[in-house]
């Protein structure tokens, strides 16, 4: 695992990990959290994907985990439009760290709902949605 350092569109500080195979990754995932939960809780998942020929990127979005900076999110005022963008510069970094290679999102609750928004979701060979929540009833 090797620390990655991300920046927003809009300039703010991301916490991100990279998890690489021991071989040529076949694929590259995005493990995109749910809201409050730090990429640190996927570490098992994300060296067992890594140990399968993929490379994994994990990151906290603004406010959460390492990339609290010292504060939590009781008076945070960040949004949904700010995470967006937190989980976009993901996985553009992730494009670019291995570029050629198909990307999937890996999304968590939240991770997944916003991955079908991301601004650069046409570059995605796939998601899949754990615990992926719905609007309609």
């Amino acid at each position: 695992m090797n620390a990655l350092a991300l920046r927003s569109a809009d300039g703010t500080a991301l916490a991100a990990q990279v998890f690489e195979p021991s071989a040529k990754p076949w694929a590259a995932v995005l493990l995109a959290p749910a809201m409050g939960v730090p990429a640190s809780y996927y570490t098992p998942f994300a060296r067992w994907l890594s140990q399968q020929g993929v490379a994994v990127l994990s990151f906290d979005f603004r406010g959460m985990g390492a990339s609290r900076f010292g504060r939590g999110l009781r008076g945070f005022g960040g949004d949904l439009d700010d995470w967006l963008q937190d989980q976009d510069a993901a996985l553009q970094a992730l494009a670019k760290h291995c570029p050629g290679l198909p990307l999937v999102v890996i999304g968590h609750s939240l991770g997944a709902q916003l991955a079908a928004a991301l601004p650069s979701r046409e570059r995605l060979a796939g998601l899949l949605g754990v615990a992926l929540g719905s609007g309609y009833t």
